[in-house]
């Protein structure tokens, strides 16, 4: 049998290999890419590659060292401490494959890819793997939960403080000890159709009076009109990616009337959600894991779930989730202040 044929080219990422391949082709495809290392590193610092967006499947290489491999679809991320591995020229390289019956929470029927974002991060000795941040409404309180993680030996006296709006609290954290902060908080800002609004919401992780690292959510509570949806109907098609890529923002198709909301098939970029909390566009945001598997654990597909939708909590924007095909109306609770909507087939 002939070899099947090599195909090499450039693309821009995130995106998928549709337009270069087709859709129907399950990989493998390398993504390579070369970068120069930081100019100076401090002797607490460490270079990390944060992968995220992998459709379906993927093997992450630098310098032709492997990193690890991603399973759990493109709503999965993984971060790699890449700096032993540092020369002054560097290979990044992903692999990356459509396996059959891999989850990919609707893409269903599309290329694979890389259709989130790859980035490089500089952290210092301590630093939060944050899972979600998000505000309920009664009472008004912004929650947050996360996995302090540690570089070096001395990982004594970090605290965690959290700011939103007046109100400000702080706690001792433990390395790889999971961890989480409620934060009573009135006066949250109320988003609603037509003109979002979002309150920041401060996260930094301390050591005496050193920031070891920080990062600002926005967040607000759903408007009162928000739920139930009148209207809802399937969000436009467009291409998320060459979308963000313009600036200004090209609108969306209007809605029909100030109480549409619009249903998300898939887990968009970030700037999207953003895009919408700002714009005051209201969505229901679905997230489909893979079939069940016998033998493995009952309700698998329900932590599956809510860790893929919990990275999205913080966006006011959602103002509720379309149940799992596999869920019952009593099997999980209402998820980070917001309701079940099921569509109608």
């Amino acid at each position: 049998m002939a070899p099947a044929e090599t195909k090499t080219g450039t693309v821009n990422v995130p995106a998928d290999w549709g337009e270069i391949l087709n859709h129907e082709f399950a990989g493998p495809v390398r993504f390579s890419r070369h970068f120069q290392a930081p100019s100076q590193l401090e002797p607490h610092e460490r270079l990390f590659v944060v992968v995220q967006g992998i459709d379906a499947a993927g093997t992450v290489r630098v310098n032709e060292t492997e990193l690890g491999q991603i399973t759990g679809g493109y709503p999965a991320s993984a971060a790699f401490d890449i700096t032993p591995l540092l020369a002054p020229r560097n290979r990044l390289e992903i692999d990356v494959t459509v396996p059959p019956g891999t989850p990919r929470y609707g893409r269903e029927g599309k290329a694979g890819g890389i259709v989130r974002e790859i980035r490089l991060e500089v952290r210092t000795e301590a630093y939060l793997e944050i899972s979600g941040v998000w505000a309920e409404a009664d009472p008004q309180i912004v929650v947050g939960r996360f996995v302090p993680r540690g570089i070096g030996s001395d990982q004594r006296g970090l605290e965690l403080h959290v700011r939103a709006g007046q109100a400000y609290g702080h706690w001792p954290v433990a390395i790889d000890q999971p961890g989480g902060f409620t934060l009573r908080a009135d006066g949250l800002q109320r988003w609603n159709r037509a003109r979002g609004a979002a309150t920041p919401v401060e996260v930094v992780l301390m050591r005496g009076d050193r920031r070891l690292w920080e990062k600002t959510f926005y967040t607000g509570l759903p408007g009162e009109d928000t739920w139930p949806p009148q209207n809802v109907r399937p969000l436009p098609e467009i291409e998320w990616c060459a979308w963000l890529r313009t600036w200004p923002r090209p609108s969306l198709a209007p809605p029909e009337s100030e109480n549409d909301t619009f249903l998300v098939r898939e887990i968009l970029p970030d700037e999207a959600y953003a895009a919408f909390d700002e714009a005051g566009i209201a969505i229901v945001q679905a997230v489909e894991s893979g079939p069940w598997t016998a033998g493995w654990e009952e309700h698998w597909w329900q932590l599956e779930f809510i860790r893929n939708v919990l990275p999205l909590a913080h966006h006011p924007c959602i103002a509720g989730w379309v149940r799992p095909r596999q869920a019952s109306e009593t099997e999980i609770p209402p998820l980070f202040g917001r309701p079940w909507w099921s569509p109608q087939e």
